[in-house]
């Protein structure tokens, strides 16, 4: 016969198999236990008489433990919509969820979910147009791009034309000969090869002012911001002057003129139409006309922008306050909301020192030791305009020469036929006239000569390099300024496409919130009401009641639904029996519901580390969370039951054991029973082993059948070194 925890003792009693017993809670406890389960009455009812006959048979060793049924597997539906909003449906506590609702997507519960659609429609609109602005700001780096390439092939263009004419008028040998000296012809190359690279801008070179239009039509943004710096500058009529000009506006003209885009740029004084004609005055600024972008850049700043700019830039929608300091914080505020980074003020770029035309003093030096008048012979120079200047000059001298030395043959004739009275006065005088006047021809054409060949061939060959260096620094801003508009072209492309992509992640918020407001079945289950339920539970100080109505916060469980389909028991295991509980081991278990019902299940996890749900309370109880899966299923059964379970850690097949509370301890280690003799109560040593909550296996110092007393006999109450239990 194999004893567990609802064994029968020998005066017949049977024990409560709802009892929730642990290992060495104390003696006291346990022995009024076993003595309930042996006798059926508490311990008191026992009298120190009481024996039990030690039995040989299986005996299983048992943890028992008491706990609350759950469910392994549960929904849990929480309110994903932010802040709080009303609950406008919800479907009754206790329904239980099919898979056929589960098939149907039934619907449990329904938030209000009407300002997050206002919202929603609000920031549609707002999306769209910010749609439109990162399409034509992409656009506009398209053009921009367009724009610059006419830009540069005209600038290259005119740079051609100065090389041209420097070598028509020294001719192609001393022209390269002068450049080579100058370093200008490596300049040249390098400022090409930088255009076909398309290196980036220098970070010095950004300048705020071309941030001032953001877009506009038929090349409005630089020729207006053009004309204002004619403003800024003070000079109206200059900014009049530039309306209607190229692709940009007319406000790259310099002093007027028709069309050519930045024609200003190479027009010189009073040029006419077409770009890069020369005219007698000085060449355009950086960007033609009288543009002074640092000037502008100090304007903005400061926020001292006269009141025509100011009206011109609100006519085109522009804030003055994004500039300056009023645009640092507008960039910051924009950070801190998380839409756009702020603009870069340094552009990536590679060392274009190397490359810069500087009028330095190591250049002007060098400059300064070319010697044009080395070139003004005609031996030396090639065929060009200066040679034939020369060569008409030789002529002219020579010509020259060769009527004087007529005069002068025809001017001696005279004079001997004069003194022989042969030719009258009046011949004579004409022949000295002639003479005279082409004496003074002579000496005229060479001091034209000498005077052209040291001063209007130098002036004129300097000219020429001039117009050459102009037109080669001129093609390197131009570049300069090409890249660094399309660079922050791109960069407003970059900021709206962020501003784009941050809209576009809160409208999917938002839908993801409207959607989130509909929950719905997704696995089979009971409905439970989280919160408070319908008891008017509280948490955390607030009435979390769940009914139609009601107002709940976000990540608030509004219900759970159970999983009825696979249950377990958690127990908490004391610390002196966990090490005896493994995962696997079979488990007999009773729910106080159904308390006629015996169901099995298993072990399914142990927890590593004490539980400190309760540590606050009782800070010497050490126990472990426990959970044990019930076998098969069970309509009835539902979460929060209580339930008693006895986890079977092992079975003994062939052993002698006693009641526990028949072992008591004695001396420092010794263990000891007292037998029922023919003589009276008799002390004896015994050998333990196994031991579950009610009995214990005794090795040896004891004999099947011999009776054992289950408190210590009133004789023996004296008996040394005796405690009151041995486990």
């Amino acid at each position: 016969m194999s004893h567990t925890a609802e064994s029968n003792s020998t005066t017949g009693g049977r024990g409560l198999p709802g009892m929730t017993k642990l290992l060495l809670v104390g003696a006291a406890v346990i022995g009024a236990g076993t003595i309930y389960i042996l006798t059926g009455e508490d311990g008191e009812s026992v009298s120190a008489g009481t024996t039990f006959a030690a039995v040989r048979g299986p005996l299983e060793v048992l943890v028992e433990a008491g706990g609350d049924v759950i469910a392994q597997e549960t929904q849990e539906i929480k309110s994903k919509v932010e802040k709080s909003t009303t609950i406008l449906f919800l479907e009754e506590e206790g329904t239980r969820i099919t898979k056929e609702d589960v098939e149907d997507q039934k619907l449990l519960v329904e938030l209000d979910s009407s300002q997050l659609q206002d919202r929603l429609d609000l920031d549609e609109l707002s999306h769209q147009t910010t749609t439109s602005d990162l399409v034509e700001r992409q656009h506009q780096v398209e053009l921009l791009r367009s724009i610059n390439e006419s830009n540069i092939r005209q600038a290259q263009l005119a740079l051609r034309f100065a090389l041209m004419d420097l070598q028509k008028y020294l001719g192609e040998g001393p022209s390269n000969d002068i450049l080579s000296r100058l370093g200008l012809d490596k300049k040249r190359e390098e400022i090409e090869a930088l255009i076909r690279e398309g290196a980036d801008a220098p970070s010095s070179a950004v300048l705020d002012a071309n941030a001032i239009i953001e877009t506009g039509s038929s090349g409005g943004r630089i020729g207006a911001m053009a004309t204002d710096a004619h403003l800024l500058k003070g000079d109206p009529a200059a900014a009049a002057r530039g309306e209607g000009g190229g692709p940009r506006t007319g406000g790259w003209q310099s002093q007027g003129g028709q069309g050519g885009g930045r024609a200003g740029g190479w027009q010189r004084g009073q040029g006419g139409q077409g770009g890069a004609q020369r005219g007698s005055g000085r060449p355009g600024g950086p960007r033609g006309g009288n543009f002074d972008p640092e000037r502008m850049r100090k304007m903005m700043e400061s926020g001292d922008i006269p009141e025509e700019v100011l009206k011109r830039m609100k006519e085109r929608g522009i804030d003055p306050s994004q500039f300056g300091k009023g645009r640092e914080q507008a960039k910051e505020n924009e950070v801190k909301q998380g839409e756009l980074e702020p603009a870069k003020e340094e552009l990536a770029t590679e060392d274009t020192e190397s490359f810069t035309v500087k009028l330095d003093s190591e250049y002007e030096a060098l400059r300064s030791s070319i010697d044009f008048s080395q070139y003004a012979d005609l031996a030396t120079l090639q065929d060009g305009q200066g040679k034939q200047d020369l060569r008409e000059m030789q002529n002219e001298i020579l010509t020259t020469k060769e009527d004087l030395e007529l005069a002068r043959t025809t001017l001696k004739g005279t004079q001997k036929l004069f003194e022989k009275n042969f030719a009258n006065r009046s011949e004579l005088d004409r022949d000295q006239a002639t003479f005279n006047r082409l004496k003074l021809r002579y000496e005229k054409n060479n001091t034209d000569d000498a005077l052209y060949k040291k001063y209007e061939f130098v002036k004129q060959a300097e000219t020429f390099l001039s117009e050459y260096e102009e037109r080669l620094m001129d093609l390197q801003r131009i570049d300069t300024e090409n890249r660094i508009e399309l660079e922050q072209a791109k960069q407003r492309v970059q900021y709206k496409r962020k501003s784009w992509s941050h809209e576009e992640r809160e409208l999917e918020e938002l839908r993801e919130q409207i959607a989130a407001c509909k929950m719905y079945a997704e696995r089979p289950g009971l409905i439970v009401y989280g919160g408070g339920g319908n008891t008017g539970g509280r948490y955390g100080g607030q009435n979390d009641q769940i009914e139609e109505g009601s107002s709940v916060r976000e990540r608030q469980t509004i219900m759970n639904i159970p999983d009825m389909t696979s249950m377990a028991v958690k127990v908490q295991i004391h610390e002196s029996a966990v090490q005896k509980v493994l995962v696997g081991q079979k488990v007999r278990m009773r729910v106080q519901a159904k308390n006629d019902v015996l169901m099995t299940g298993s072990v399914e996890k142990v927890s590593a580390v004490a539980d400190s749900a309760n540590r606050w309370m009782s800070p010497d109880l050490k126990e472990y969370r426990t959970t044990v899966l019930i076998d098969g299923e069970y309509e009835w059964l539902k979460p929060g039951m209580s339930a008693d379970v006895s986890i079977i850690v092992n079975e003994l097949e062939d052993v002698l054991y006693v009641p526990i509370d028949a072992v008591k301890y004695f001396g420092d280690s010794d263990r000891a029973v007292y037998v029922a003799g023919s003589n009276g109560p008799e002390r004896r040593i015994v050998t333990t082993g196994s031991f579950s909550d009610n009995f214990i296996e005794i090795v040896e110092g004891l004999s099947e059948g011999e009776r054992v007393y289950l408190h210590i006999p009133d004789s023996m109450r004296n008996d040394t070194n005796i405690m009151s239990t041995a486990i």
